[in-house]
């Protein structure tokens, strides 16, 4: 997900511990103040000293029928159980009941266990589970329900009421936090109005902060979420209930899932740090919220889904780029397979905080895989086979693909249909048995010394002929810091003013997984970046204000004033290689292996260009030892006389 400023001064506490540093990261990515007040905690599967004593039970119980309520549940009831040396026992006593699962996510655990569920509730509620088995005959039947947290949501006493003998099973069972300082910051902060928005994801978080509030501060809560000026946001109705039981207002996301949730958290966000904004207010400082928040129009309604929305960069989290984002094929794609790709780039975005240019990988890869499928007769991602994939690859062999092109596109598939899978949007994973072809590495392209120095030297030639030219004084500040500091073209284009250091002569970068590094830059690229922000830079810079983009605080910018789109300072770059050098190098990736190539060449620690690169692990840097193994060899060849 691109980095922006979006959600600059949006305040949000974050009642959750599962998953936080996941919905943190989607949130501090783009300006927004996250506060971690878990008003929760779980206890691990490994350390739950009652969960191997209830297993035990519900296989000498035989159980009649079993009720599945969470795919993380099943799954971390079964890790447990393998752990104790009871999970044979414990299949073989599920697979002999009728299963019930509240939910898709439910279903794919339980189809990813080997096992069948026999109705799958699609409100993925108790009270949808009670009404399908209320048509038969409960009386006398024993019932297991595995439950998540607190324990029994009223399940158990509803099914006793019908005559069942129920069995409840805890995994990942809730206890208070130790320090309940967290939560008592959060329900003071919230009631006197310094909150934008507070999230749940579990009924027993809601539980537990509303618990922490007094009466008085209940009261300031329902008015400001009444009023819009404090957000309430829940990931599904069970965890909505506790808050609405309490005369509170609530937003509901237009899907049970934490990354619906947290695109709509981000799109009520901009909407009110906009009108901020555009109020005059400062949204970065500690002040009350504006009133007459929420929607244009009135108060939000209790329990509003929010409708999905379609976004021309990509929805919220996409950035402010200088430039339009296509999304190609994807229009051709039928019903099925467009919601399955807008769902999946959901869940990349929102929970697992991938980059915008990840995104735009997968999204390209698997617009292809479907359009391949959609021709072979397939109408959804559930009747896409085994077959059908490897066709697909064949036909990206047949077009003279690169191996390690399909390498990535089988790893894209493969990770796609274990998504879906887990969402119960596919029944047997086709996946699963899809290998990735094989191949030699293929050395990466790099530029000699002198070549370096000829297209630096063209871009000074171009500067001389214009020297108030922005596009040429953007051009050398690029092409110096990729070279100098062996960026990403992805990450040059993150960068902030704040996060170039004049006096340490570093750049602080975000990079893959939101890793971030420190790299030292040389003089030249340092002085290019000045020339670049004192004398370009403000040709180009519109300054904002209410409706523009929030861009105040970006190196690189567009003639629009909008971030730099990598686009565009590859086509500037490549320009210049093709005036300058002549073996066909292209685009911008080419300076970072040249920067990395010609620092082993010079005697750097291997491990030392690793952290420089911010490859996570040394093989990938590796690679380089090799470059320059390669290129002594070439010169070994035609200069040594006996050689």
């Amino acid at each position: 997900m691109t980095s922006s400023t979006d959600l600059a001064g949006f305040r949000v506490h974050l009642t959750a511990q599962r998953r936080s540093e996941d919905i943190d990261a989607a949130l501090t990515r783009r300006g927004a103040e996250v506060f971690h007040c878990p008003s929760m905690v779980t206890t691990p599967v490994d350390r739950d000293d009652q969960l191997p004593g209830r297993t035990r039970e519900v296989i000498a119980a035989a159980p009649e029928i079993v009720i599945v309520t969470t795919g993380i549940g099943l799954r971390g009831w079964l890790e447990a159980a393998d752990a104790h040396g009871l999970k044979p026992e414990l299949l073989a006593a599920l697979a002999g009941a009728r299963i019930i699962a509240r939910g898709a996510k439910a279903n794919g655990a339980i189809r990813a266990a080997g096992l069948e569920a026999e109705w799958t509730s699609p409100e993925e509620t108790a009270e949808d589970v009670l009404r399908y088995l209320r048509g038969g005959d409960l009386a006398g039947r024993r019932v297991v329900v595995q439950y998540h947290g607190m324990g029994t949501d009223g399940l158990d006493e509803k099914l006793s009421a019908a005559g069942a003998e129920p069995l409840g099973v805890v995994v990942y069972r809730y206890v208070t936090p130790e320090d309940p300082g967290p939560v008592l910051r959060s329900v003071r902060e919230s009631a006197a109005g310094r909150v934008d928005a507070v999230l749940f994801t579990a009924a027993g978080g809601s539980v537990e902060w509303l618990r922490a509030a007094d009466e008085e501060q209940r009261a300031a809560i329902a008015a400001l979420s009444r009023r819009g000026e404090l957000g309430l946001f829940t990931v599904g109705p069970v965890t909505a209930r506790p808050l609405e039981e309490a005369g509170l207002t609530v937003h509901l996301p237009p899907r049970n899932r934490l990354g619906a949730m947290l695109r709509q958290v981000a799109e009520w966000g901009i909407e009110r740090t906009g009108r901020r904004a555009a109020a005059g207010l400062n949204a970065a400082a500690d002040a009350e919220p504006a009133a007459g928040g929420g929607h244009p129009g009135g108060p939000n309604p209790p329990r509003r889904r929010a409708p999905a929305v379609s976004r021309a960069r990509g929805g919220p989290g996409a950035g402010a780029a200088d430039g339009p984002e296509r999304h190609p094929g994807r229009q051709e794609l039928g019903r099925e397979f467009a919601e399955a790709l807008r769902r999946y780039e959901e869940y990349l975005r929102y929970e697992r905080s991938r980059s915008e240019e990840t995104v735009r990988a997968y999204r390209s890869d698997l617009t292809d895989l479907f359009t391949a499928a959609q021709s072979a007769g397939r109408a959804a991602p559930g009747e896409v086979t085994l077959a059908d994939l490897r066709d697909w690859l064949a036909r990206s062999f047949e077009r003279d693909t690169a191996r390690t092109t399909m390498a990535r596109r089988a790893s894209g598939a493969r990770s796609f249909f274990r998504w879906a899978e887990n969402e119960g949007m596919v029944g047997a994973n086709p996946a699963s048995q899809l290998r990735s072809p094989r191949g030699g590495q293929t050395l990466p392209k790099v530029l000699s010394h002198a070549d370096v120095e000829a297209v630096l030297a063209e871009i000074r030639r171009r500067e001389e002929e214009d020297p108030r030219d922005p596009r040429t004084l953007r051009t050398r500040a690029v092409a110096e810091l990729l070279y100098s500091a062996g960026l990403r073209i992805s990450e040059l284009c993150r960068l902030d003013l704040g996060d170039v250091s004049r006096e340490r002569r570093t750049v602080t970068v975000t990079g893959k997984g939101d890793k971030q590094r420190t790299v030292p830059i040389g003089a030249p690229a340092l002085a290019a970046l000045e020339a670049w922000v004192r004398r370009g830079r403000p040709a180009w810079f519109h300054g904002g204000g209410a409706g523009a983009p929030p861009v105040q605080a970006a190196v690189f910018i567009g003639p629009r004033g909008g971030r730099a789109d990598q686009r565009q300072l590859r086509e500037d770059l490549n320009r210049v290689l093709d005036a300058a050098t002549t073996q066909g190098a292209s685009g911008a990736h080419v300076f970072r292996h040249t920067a990395a190539t010609h620092m082993v060449e010079g005697g750097a620690d291997i491990r030392a260009v690793q952290e420089m690169l911010g490859h996570s692990t040394l093989a990938t840097t590796q690679i380089y030892t090799h470059v320059s193994v390669d290129r002594l060899a070439r010169s070994y060849r035609s200069a040594h006389p006996r050689a």
